[in-house]
């Protein structure tokens, strides 16, 4: 049971890690923590909340895998590789493609509060 736990303790260890190593990866948690707001603020559903949480994990999964296969490719092959570079652009094209499908998502789940948001906005800022 002790390595069950200590299954998470790694796992909690590898996301810190990303997260203060990576730029994009603390791009992906400030986006989030837009998103959960905006969510919040506009009362999402179930349905759109887990629409918008599945595929904010997906970018997360995929910046992640990103990052190990980055790693392990500069590890690997510390020199200039054109092969290591093709791996390392096809690893960025999968977190470019999970963020489009990311955004296209939420465009589509934030789409019809759009209106509501920005009379909520307003009326907070302006009509006191």
């Amino acid at each position: 049971m002790r390595r069950f736990w200590l299954g998470f303790v790694f796992a909690f260890r590898g996301l810190r890690h990303a997260a203060v190593t990576q730029r994009n990866m603390r791009f992906h948690f400030f986006s989030l923590g837009v998103v959960l707001l905006a969510g919040w603020w506009v009362q999402l559903s179930r349905l759109e909340w887990a629409l918008v949480l599945s595929v904010s994990a997906g970018v997360f999964c995929a910046e992640m895998f990103n990052t190990a296969v980055e790693w392990l490719c500069d590890h690997v092959s510390p020199g200039h590789n054109e092969q290591v570079g093709r791996i390392k652009d096809v690893a960025a094209a999968a977190v470019l493609a999970a963020a489009l499908g990311a955004l296209a998502t939420g465009l589509l789940v934030f789409g019809p509060h759009i209106g509501r948001l920005g009379k909520m906005v307003y009326h907070a800022l302006f009509a006191s």
